[in-house]
């Protein structure tokens, strides 16, 4: 999964594919409704990540601002709000059909539930029409629009980088390795996802699912951004006084001369010193070398 993974999320993913696996073994209905709970459990934790990534927005703003406005962090805000836009848009128009699927199976029961929640009938048929007449099945163009956005960020944020690990939103089963030794007789996304069969719990379920790799994704590539902001710059966190005598035994009477400077470094970075072929240690930007003086023929200069 891309991005934002918890532990809270990772379990609520852990009981999807359990019950998904029940229902495929057609276990007694009353579980169906264990997907609405499923569900729910996406629901609440897509509507904190949301937040969050508006929250971030406004820190990569804050940076923009901090850093002098220069015109490459203001190409990352903009970015990064270009991002954020086409995530709400995916996430608002995946939350359209699951509105259409609470409506056209009976409604809300009142109670934080669907009254059809075992209808088994009327997501596949959705699925597998072209209610907007482009030639695309809903199915098939759920696919293509969420593949969209994980191709947009894979090129426009990591920039092609085969080792992202960015990958398709909605894949087919040939995609997924977890399916390499029993491969579904049809391995297309919208037969994996809503295929046959399925209740209108389960396609909530599984929409908000969606919904869910959609705001991660957002998230891995709000992080990218955030740190590319003020990228380039060498930012100085340690900074100490250094005098520099211009002799270290004075005589009485004589003056004692030194200079004093600041020295400025960047405990991120650690530069590389060599001294006679020997690798220096470096704290703060500081390399410590001795050696033990030896004996020798010297002249009356020294």
């Amino acid at each position: 999964m891309a991005g934002g993974s918890n532990p809270r999320q990772k379990m609520i993913n852990l009981m999807y594919l359990v019950l998904i696996a029940m229902l495929a073994l057609n276990v007694d209905t009353k579980v169906l409704k264990k997907f609405l709970l499923i569900n729910q459990s996406f629901e609440a934790t897509n509507a904190e990540k949301v937040i969050d990534n508006s929250r971030k927005i406004e820190s990569i703003r804050a940076a923009v601002d901090d850093s002098g406005n220069r015109k490459e962090d203001i190409d990352v805000l903009n970015l990064s709000e270009e991002v954020r836009n086409k995530s709400n848009m995916l996430v608002n128009y995946l939350g359209e059909i699951k509105n259409t699927i609470v409506e056209e199976t009976g409604g809300s029961d009142g109670k934080g539930g669907i009254k059809g929640y075992k209808n088994t009938d009327y997501v596949y048929r959705y699925m597998n029409v072209d209610f907007d007449d482009d030639g695309i099945i809903n199915g098939d163009e759920i696919q293509a629009i969420l593949n969209d956005f994980s191709n947009f960020i894979q090129d426009s944020i990591f920039l092609g980088d085969e080792n992202s690990g960015v990958v398709d939103l909605a894949r087919n089963a040939d995609q997924i390795p977890l399916y390499d030794d029993a491969p579904p007789l049809d391995p297309s996304f919208r037969s994996l996802n809503f295929g046959y069969g399925t209740s209108a719990g389960a396609g909530l379920a599984t929409i908000s699912q969606l919904q869910s790799e959609i705001i991660n994704l957002e998230i891995k590539a709000l992080d990218k951004l955030a740190a590319s902001v003020g990228a380039a710059d060498l930012k100085f966190d340690v900074v100490s006084l250094t005098t520099l005598p211009e002799q270290k035994v004075v005589a009485a009477g004589a003056k004692y001369r030194t200079q004093l400077f600041l020295s400025a470094a960047s405990s991120a970075i650690v530069p590389t010193m060599t001294a006679d072929g020997d690798t220096l240690d470096v704290t703060n930007g500081r390399g410590y070398y001795e050696f033990t003086a030896k004996g020798g023929q010297y002249d009356r200069e020294g």
